[in-house]
């Protein structure tokens, strides 16, 4: 009898041990969301815990892009939780999410309140990340993503003018580039032969900073009168396509899928897409009927 006694006593002390001291977080939630990761860690690292973006609440303090994102949720003035969130795919559909969740005021305290079931930070725990669900679900009303099939990028001519700038302010650029290489046709008396399209040059993902060729396809060769302007010529290639439909603001999002889809096959590949656009958004009309066709090349290592 003492010796089960004392082996329930080792048993209970590694126990609490673990719960108490070697645990790295209080309390765990899970949820699954049909997106590839990316677009989780996008909205995860803009969200604002449901509250205005004039009262900041949520801050970001360490970020692994597309794989785990550390956050600090100010909820009231002297309580503040740390969250862990965690992305791994489940399946070729379904993502995983774990947020674990750490109080930095009272850790120790909380921990008790957790085990014998009377803590407020569990059901804060739960609430909160209900409420970021729900705001993924609902930023998913506004786009649809294709699976990845595979197309022809055809032969171009085209004029150019390289850009740098941030993921989200990508469309603000597009559209002053617009008025100027529009301009310049013009004066030049160069005819569209097709739609506008993006090549995406570097992405340091860290930064969410990007450089791109904002293009526009013409009909015939051209010697440029403007150094900022560049003519080229593309090759037809075979390539991985996305079609993406909505904002061309929130187009990039079809490039996570593209990671998932390396991830999965275990390659490295340089995600720097081609972005074609088949509607003018000045025409306005319905986002989710606006295409966008993005294309990766096969041969890109």
């Amino acid at each position: 009898m003492k010796k089960i006694i004392y082996i329930l006593l080792i048993i209970l002390t590694i126990l609490g041990l673990w719960y108490f001291v070697i645990k790295s977080h209080d309390y765990q939630v899970s949820f699954e969301s049909k997106n590839p990761k990316g677009i989780i860690y996008e909205h995860i690292a803009q969200w604002n815990g449901g509250k205005p973006f004039s009262h900041h609440v949520l801050k970001n303090i360490e970020k692994t892009p597309f794989h785990s994102i550390t956050q600090d949720y100010t909820f009231s003035k002297d309580s503040t939780m740390r969250i862990d969130w965690e992305l791994k795919k489940k399946n070729d559909s379904i993502t995983k999410v774990k947020g674990y969740f750490t109080s930095m005021n009272s850790s120790l305290n909380q921990r008790f309140k957790i085990l014998f079931g009377k803590a407020n930070f569990a059901s804060q725990s739960i609430d909160f990340s209900k409420k970021l669900k729900m705001y993924i679900e609902r930023q998913n009303e506004r786009f649809k993503l294709s699976k990845i099939d595979t197309a022809n990028f055809e032969y171009r001519k085209y004029i150019y003018r390289t850009v740098s700038t941030t993921i989200d302010n990508k469309a603000k650029k597009m559209l002053m580039e617009n008025g100027m290489i529009m301009n310049y046709m013009f004066q030049n008396e160069l005819s569209l032969d097709g739609y506008p399209f993006l090549e995406l040059t570097s992405w340091d993902k860290t930064t969410d900073s990007i450089q791109f060729n904002f293009c526009y396809p013409i009909k015939k060769r051209h010697i440029s009168t403007n150094n900022s302007i560049v003519y080229s010529e593309k090759d037809s290639f075979k390539s991985l396509r996305i079609i993406y439909n909505g904002n061309f603001r929130t187009s990039h999002l079809a490039w996570y899928a593209y990671d998932d889809y390396f991830e999965k096959n275990n390659e490295k590949k340089k995600l720097l897409p081609i972005e074609v656009f088949l509607n003018d958004p000045q025409q306005g009309g319905d986002e989710l009927t606006w295409r966008t066709e993005i294309y990766l090349p096969i041969s890109n290592n």
